[in-house]
């Protein structure tokens, strides 16, 4: 077995709204795609515009 699945299968992951509520992202701004993933709003992107820049981090996969 190849060392990142073992770490993928040993990670715990943490309900998405959860992630979200802890850095200000209200749960009506989200459109969850099960308990893990989720898309913000577009009202919540735009709201976003005055704040300073951060890190943008895309995830895809294809099963």
């Amino acid at each position: 077995m190849s060392i990142d699945l073992e770490i993928a299968r040993a990670a715990t992951l943490n309900p998405i709204a959860e992630i979200a509520a802890a850095i200000g992202i209200a749960a009506d701004d989200l459109e969850p795609y099960g308990r893990h993933i989720a898309k913000l709003s577009r009202t919540c992107v735009d709201g976003l515009a005055g704040r300073p820049e951060g890190r943008l981090i895309l995830v895809t996969a294809i099963n």
